[in-house]
C-alpha cells in the first residue's frame, strides 16, 4: 500500500511540473534576454519559483557547482524527473551552447509548446470525461437494476442467487459487463 502510495504521489508530482516549468522557462528567458548566464538564469527561476521543480533547480545549481558539467547536472535532472518537457530543455541547452543560438528564444518557444500542451490536455481530458462516465454509467446499471429487482420481487430473483443456472448468468453479466467497460475504457482513453 505504501508503494501505491508513493506511486501516486510521484505521479501527482510529475503532473505539476509542465507548467511550473513553462513559468520558469519564461523566467529564464527574461534573465537570458537581460544578460545574464543560463546558470544565473537557474538561479532566478530557483528563487523565484515554488513547489519541486524549486528544489530540482537548486539541486542542478549544486551538481554545477561542485563540478559536474552542465550536460551531466541537465542529464540528472532529467533522470530525476523523466518528462518530455525537461528532455527537451537539456537537449535544446546542451546543443545552443556546442553551436551558438537564441537560447532565450528557444527557451521561450518551449515555454509556449508547454502551455498549449497542456490547455491541449484539459481539453481533451474534457472531451473524454462524458464517455468516461457514460461507461461508469453502462457498467454499474445491470448491478443497480438486479439490486432494485431484488428488493422489489425477491421471490423473482431468487432462482438466479440459488440454482446453477442463476449462477451461470451472474457470472456470464459480469463477464460481459467487464468486457464492455475495459472497451468502453479503451476507447475514451487517447494517449497523446
Amino acid at each position: 500500500m505504501l508503494t501505491r502510495w508513493n506511486s501516486y504521489q510521484a505521479r501527482r508530482r510529475l503532473s505539476a511540473i509542465p507548467l511550473l516549468l513553462a513559468q520558469d522557462l519564461e523566467v529564464m528567458s527574461g534573465a537570458l534576454r537581460a544578460g545574464s548566464s543560463f546558470l544565473q538564469a537557474v538561479q532566478f527561476a530557483a528563487e523565484d519559483g515554488d513547489g519541486p521543480l524549486m528544489d530540482e533547480w537548486n539541486t542542478l545549481l549544486k551538481e554545477v557547482r561542485m563540478g559536474a558539467s552542465l550536460p551531466q547536472g541537465l542529464s540528472h535532472l532529467e533522470t530525476r524527473l523523466p518528462i518530455p518537457a525537461i528532455r527537451s530543455l537539456a537537449c535544446a541547452v546542451t546543443i545552443i551552447q556546442e553551436t551558438g543560438g537564441n537560447l532565450a528564444g528557444v527557451l521561450m518557444t518551449l515555454s509556449d509548446t508547454l502551455r498549449q500542451e497542456i490547455a491541449f490536455q484539459g481539453r481533451l481530458g474534457a472531451l473524454t470525461a462524458q464517455g468516461k462516465m457514460s461507461g461508469a454509467i453502462v457498467s454499474a446499471m445491470p448491478f443497480i437494476l438486479l439490486g432494485v429487482l431484488s428488493v422489489l420481487a425477491p421471490d423473482l430473483m431468487r432462482p438466479l442467487f440459488v440454482t446453477p443456472l442463476g449462477w451461470t448468468l451472474l457470472s456470464l453479466v459480469i463477464v460481459m459487463v467487464a468486457i464492455g467497460g475495459f472497451l468502453i475504457k479503451k476507447i475514451v482513453t487517447i494517449e497523446v
